[in-house]
């Protein structure tokens, strides 16, 4: 057996003992700094959370403080819109408390602003670290703002639909029997629109509501504008310089919007757009999408203010945007619903719903009021 010299043996008993020391500094160095790491991812998701809490309290508040004054669900003044921003601001953050730093109200402009920042509660206004104090950190401030607006549209991707404003006025009574968009409505008598268009050829008779079968111009009590074919609703008195021929008189019903994509008018208030004369629905429009997207559903439809050039060559003027909830229509065709309760028959063309109050949190700002209002973030 060979033997080992007793120096050898001592040198290496050394050499193990240095390396065992060397080992267990380097895993007690790793442990303070893995520690230390977690310490500060701790204290690094306090400071995001807190932000999450601020911002989610400030959006909140934004968003309330619009609807209340939208819906006139409470004084539009700076001392509730404060009061307002306190209370969904605290219902947000996890201790219940937020500094609200300012709330900037502006009726006119129909803007808010709502400014918050971390409160403890002790009152403090500094978020403490649990453990980054041991390298000097002693905590910070969190802040968060947002701001809403609120009006209505001024531009919506609509139905091929357009009706009058005085047809608005006399169906809705100018907005005031709109129905609201939750529940939607269940029962009660709908209104339902006749087709209109320009003026054709041929003679229509009609009294009352317009009793016409043919295309073109009723007589006597008739619908002076309407050329579609069978029932047509009585046209209505203009506003001064909002009928192109000068008649005082505007069709009422319904009618068509041409340049179309998909089924869809992209509309801007203010501004001229084609008509499209036919009783039946563009070509765009498959009965399918009226079925599956129109159907018992809330669209959106603009409203004119003027004709000009009835006919082929027809152009409405956009003036607003409305909401109108189908429960029915009659187009021709397979345009048909619903199945076994059509609300007209034979060569009459027609719309049945409910005009409703709605919101929207996207669509362009500065249209007049028909019962759409839009209440989005601005920052």
């Amino acid at each position: 057996m060979r033997r080992i010299a007793p120096w050898a043996s001592r040198a290496g008993r050394n050499l193990r003992g240095e390396e065992s020391g060397i080992s267990l500094m380097f895993v007690t160095l790793s442990l303070v700094v893995m520690i230390g790491m977690v310490a500060f991812a701790v204290d690094i998701g306090a400071l995001y959370q807190e932000r999450r809490e601020l911002q989610n309290g400030a959006d909140a508040a934004a968003i309330a403080i619009a609807e209340d004054c939208a819906l006139n669900a409470a004084p539009c003044t700076q001392t509730v819109a404060f009061s307002t921003a306190e209370n969904f601001a605290d219902l947000n953050a996890a201790d219940a408390v937020t500094a609200i730093d300012t709330v900037v109200l502006d009726a006119t402009a129909r803007t808010v602003e709502v400014a918050v920042s971390t409160e403890t509660s002790s009152g403090g206004t500094v978020l403490r670290p649990f453990f980054a104090k041991v390298v000097g950190f002693n905590g910070a401030t969190v802040h968060a703002e947002a701001a809403a607006a609120w009006g209505y549209p001024s531009g919506l991707a609509t139905l091929p639909l357009v009706i009058s404003e005085c047809e608005w006025d006399r169906e809705a009574d100018g907005g005031s029997s709109l129905w609201p968009d939750a529940p939607l409505p269940a029962s009660g008598t709908p209104t339902l629109l006749y087709f209109h268009a320009g003026s054709g050829n041929g003679n229509g008779n009609g009294n009352g509501n317009g009793n016409g079968n043919g295309n073109g111009n009723g007589n006597g009590n008739g619908n002076g504008n309407g050329n579609g074919t069978g029932t047509a609703h009585d046209d209505c008195a203009a506003q001064a310089g909002q009928d192109w021929d000068g008649d005082d008189r505007m069709p009422g019903g319904f009618g068509w919007l041409g340049a179309l994509s998909n089924c869809t008018a992209d509309v801007d208030e203010g501004v001229w757009i084609d008509t499209d004369p036919g009783a039946s629905p563009p070509s765009s429009c498959s009965p399918s999408v009226w079925r599956n997207e129109v159907l018992n559903e809330i669209v959106f439809i603009p409203w004119f203010n003027d004709l000009r050039n009835p006919g082929a060559n027809g152009e409405f003027h956009i003036q607003g945007f409305g909401a109108f909830y189908v429960t029915g229509y009659n187009f021709g065709g397979q345009y048909k619903e619903p199945q076994g309760n059509v609300p007209c028959s034979g060569s009459d063309r027609c719309v049945e719903g409910f005009f409703v109050e709605t919101e929207l949190t996207y669509g362009d700002l500065g249209g007049v009021d028909h019962g759409v209002t839009i209440i989005k973030f601005t920052k």
